[in-house]
């Protein structure tokens, strides 16, 4: 899944907003491995609004063009080799997401077709968003800081399992 899939706002490259290329590569995969999870990766990625503003820094209100909206998701995929450790491991990452100064709220809900979705968003905010969803060995853990509601979403993120 791509942050482009996710947005409704138009998004650019670090290199186009600022006219030179980032310090540090801004979306990229990196394969892990593990003997309970063999199959293990995780996908960085972030944009930034084509609109004026500064390009430091995350923000999901512009503060009247002082910044750019610049979204990001952070994502990891995981296979695992018994069933019955997808939850407990995608639980695990879902905490490894979770920001130590951001209290969260956890809610299941159902979607068809998946063993479990687990959302989590800041409490009394919605800048960080978690999501988790798992069926049979297959796992998908997202983090989001975006303007968008990653509960409105769910068909794409489950489209990651269910393909």
């Amino acid at each position: 899944m791509t942050l482009e899939q996710l947005e409704n706002e138009p998004l650019a490259d670090f290199e186009t907003v600022a006219g030179r290329a980032p310090r540090e590569p801004e979306n990229f995969a990196r394969p892990s491995f593990s003997f309970l999870a063999p199959i293990w990766y995780e996908v960085e990625q972030s944009g930034y609004s084509p609109s004026e503003g500064d390009y430091h820094g995350f923000s999901p209100d512009p503060e009247g063009g002082n910044y750019r909206y610049s979204p990001s998701l952070d994502q990891t995929r995981l296979r695992v080799l018994f069933p019955a450790f997808t939850r407990p491991a995608a639980e695990s990452f879902l905490e490894g997401y979770r920001l130590l100064n951001v209290r969260m709220r956890y809610e299941e809900v159902d979607y068809p077709g998946l063993d479990f979705v687990i959302l989590a968003c800041e409490e009394g905010d919605r800048v960080w968003q978690l999501a988790a969803l798992g069926k049979g060995r297959d796992a998908a853990v997202f983090r989001y800081a975006g303007q968008e509601d990653l509960a409105d979403h769910l068909d794409t993120l489950a489209e990651i399992i269910l393909a």
